[in-house]
């Protein structure tokens, strides 16, 4: 697969309430009310043993679907977070109290540091992120950021060289003119902070920030079938003829 990995980040945030965990004790414990250090102490201490369990779990069935030595796999977990590392790949789990609803966790998966495109591709690692093990979101990190006023144009110019394009076409023939380019299109609010591409075909939104391009997709799935329809973003930028869109995803 012709993609950059060193710089992908595939990620899944769930949440839920503090009183719906395990070990919430509803008798003597209360959700907190800002996210505070001590608050994300008590989150830690609240999931400590359902993250080493799932954490585990995945561990044993990661080592076996893809047939890891020891010293090709490692585990660590411990305040909210683990890790695991594997000779292809890191996968993060991480517990964090939620800024704009304390009384509410945030748990942030994020697959990285991935190696090869060839694992992508084996079913075994399709496989272990299947259902709601998988991600709803990508990331791309640009190695030079972009400023998003410039893709904005870009975009948008686009629009005038297809109306252009259809003008010229109908004084030749005589047919209907002003069809716009569909096959890229964008919006952005008024301060130009970030903007959303929309890339005909592509069911997610593409969030472009300057520095970061995230992909959103409306349901979780496995990290090949995300890559694919990066891929597809990839094409419809390159097609765009323009190196500073097609730059975004390199």
């Amino acid at each position: 697969m012709d993609l950059s990995l060193s710089q992908v980040r595939w990620t899944h945030a769930a949440r839920g309430l503090f009183k719906n965990l395990a070990a919430f004790d509803k008798k003597r414990h209360t959700p907190p009310t800002a996210a505070t250090p001590a608050a994300a102490a008590f989150l830690a201490k609240l999931t400590e043993q359902e993250l080493a369990a799932e954490a585990e779990q995945f561990f044993q069935r990661t080592r076996v679907a893809l047939n890891y030595k020891r010293k090709e796999i490692t585990l660590s977990a411990g305040g909210g977070a683990a890790v695991l590392q594997t000779k292809d790949f890191l996968l993060e789990w991480d517990y964090a109290v939620a800024p704009d609803a304390p009384e509410e966790w945030v748990l942030t998966r994020a697959l990285h540091g991935v190696r090869s495109g060839n694992i992508l591709a084996l079913a075994e690692f399709d496989d272990l992120f299947a259902g709601s093990a998988g991600f709803s979101a990508l990331e791309f990190q640009l190695e030079k950021p972009v400023r998003v006023e410039d893709v904005i144009d870009v975009v948008e110019a686009l629009d005038t060289d297809a109306a252009n394009a259809s003008a010229a076409a109908s004084d030749a023939t005589g047919a209907a003119a002003g069809a716009p380019n569909t096959a890229l299109r964008v919006e952005y609010p008024s301060d130009c902070s970030q903007c959303e591409l929309h890339v005909e075909g592509v069911e997610a939104k593409v969030v472009f920030t300057g520095a970061t391009l995230r992909m959103e997709f409306p349901a979780q799935d496995t990290p090949n079938a995300l890559a694919e329809q990066f891929l597809r973003v990839r094409t419809a930028f390159a097609l765009t003829k323009s190196p500073l869109v097609a730059g975004l995803a390199l």
